[in-house]
């Protein structure tokens, strides 16, 4: 569910009444409106729901949700295409971004948008080239995404002005990296950081950072907390607060040792709790459980269960 509407949950239900399978809904996103309470007045739909953050899990159940029904499955990561720099891949990224050269790169992979914090980011450097000069902040996506409410547009010309009022053009790049290249991307980088001004469903940004090996920042939202541990994997500040996020960062350029224990830390969270393989075996057996309870009580066909598995 992303932006899902009613319209498609009715004709899902028909489908499941019709073939007598059960239903699952993937839920990666809560909002507040009245689509929203439209669609939740159709939370028995389902049969089982997955959650990709505690933080959505909480939010279903006020919404209606049974509690029950809904388990928690955190994102997986291709452990092979985000990876550290062990092998002397940093140095083949730097040359790949020649503007990267001699500067110390912190990452903001995400579209450019106030909702994702980028306008945070941007007060953050400031005030940190105060301290460190040579820092370069990255922020990743301007185009290729969906725009809702037409607001796109309107804050990138917002997040550009304010670039140039703080008098950062020269330190401040941004670009659409095609997928390929983010991995390359987060090996340049020495910190990443995603301060989000919303409640951020899950934030896979955090597994590609760990993946990496790299320290990540990010601000207190949705399910983030659960995945970043301050202090042990990267930090977590204030939601809009770019002095917070600002120290955390300086702190990392000034002690590479501590930015290089928090990503190695973090790689090693992201190979035993967040695999991608892991995350296809926990959603399986969900399906698993739902698939036999609903034979159980005689709610399936044999030959409907086996379709649905194929």
């Amino acid at each position: 569910m992303h932006y899902f509407s009613p319209e498609h949950a009715d004709a899902l239900f028909a489908v499941k009444s019709s073939l007598d399978i059960p239903l699952v809904l993937t839920a990666h996103n809560v909002w507040a409106d009245d689509l929203w309470a439209e669609f939740n007045a159709r939370a028995k739909y389902w049969d089982a729901v997955i959650a990709v953050s505690h933080y959505i899990k909480k939010e279903l159940i006020r919404s209606g949700y049974s509690g029950d029904r809904i388990t928690v499955i955190h994102h997986g990561i291709d452990l092979e295409l985000f990876r550290p720099d062990v092998d002397g891949c940093a140095p083949k990224a730097g040359s790949a971004f020649s503007r990267f050269s001699g500067r110390r790169v912190i990452f903001h992979p995400a579209r450019l948008s106030l909702a994702k914090g980028s306008h945070i980011s941007v007060q953050a450097l400031a005030q940190i080239r105060e301290r460190f000069p040579e820092a370069l902040l990255v922020l990743a996506g301007t185009d290729k995404t969906v725009d809702w409410g037409s607001y796109q547009s309107k804050e990138i010309a917002q997040i550009r002005n304010l670039i140039a009022e703080l008098g950062l053009t020269e330190h401040v790049h941004i670009e659409f990296f095609p997928w390929e290249k983010m991995p390359l991307v987060y090996r340049a980088a020495e910190v990443c950081i995603y301060p989000s001004c919303f409640e951020e469903p899950f934030g896979l940004v955090m597994l590609e950072s760990m993946a990496a090996a790299k320290p990540i920042v990010v601000s207190r939202a949705g399910g983030m907390p659960e995945v970043v541990k301050d202090r042990i994997n990267g930090y977590v500040v204030p939601k809009r607060d770019p002095h917070a996020l600002a120290e955390r960062c300086c702190r990392l350029l000034a002690d590479p040792v501590l930015a290089r224990r928090m990503g190695q830390t973090g790689r090693q969270m992201a190979q035993k709790s967040f695999p991608k393989e892991l995350m296809a075996a926990r959603t399986l057996h969900v399906y698993g459980d739902v698939l036999s309870s609903y034979r159980r009580s005689g709610g399936s066909r044999d030959r409907d269960r086996e379709r649905f598995i194929a």
